[in-house]
């Protein structure tokens, strides 16, 4: 059964490394062409910010989650859905990585724009569930750091 997990993580690890290549490539080319507040750069960006999180590689998965929170904060406004999901991709990275004090800003911020004006959400709501959860589990791990 260990070899089965094995070549299983061995093939997981393979296709991530592709898309990473992947994602680079059309990011570079889309950033050259388009621009870097183009919503195909950007969202780009997001992809492989994803993959890095994937990969455990956390230093390049907060430096594009970073990049690409204040692109849609700029593009679409610090009030829109996807800078609510940005901010909270963010916060995870963060999160992980035990910097604690960011993690909880962006958390906050998330909860924030999804119970705002245009996103309306109320408790009881998925999202507005998950990121409660999450910010209680911080609170939890500052208190006994």
């Amino acid at each position: 059964n260990s070899d089965t997990e094995s070549s299983s993580y061995d093939g997981d690890q393979h296709l991530l490394d592709y898309a990473k290549s992947a994602l680079l490539e059309s990011f570079s080319l889309r950033h050259g062409r388009l621009g870097p507040r183009h919503v195909d750069t950007f969202e780009t960006l997001n992809s492989l910010a994803a993959v890095y999180l994937r990969l455990n590689d956390l230093p390049e998965a907060k430096r594009a989650y970073s990049e690409v929170l204040a692109v849609r904060s700029v593009v679409f406004g610090r009030g829109h859905p996807s800078v609510a999901v940005a901010s909270h991709a963010l916060g995870g990275v963060l999160m992980r990585m035990g910097e604690w004090e960011g993690a909880v800003d962006h958390m906050e911020y998330a909860l924030k724009v999804c119970k705002g004006k245009r996103m309306g959400l109320r408790d009881g709501h998925p999202m507005v569930e998950k990121i409660g959860k999450e910010m209680r589990t911080l609170e939890r791990i500052m208190v006994g750091a």
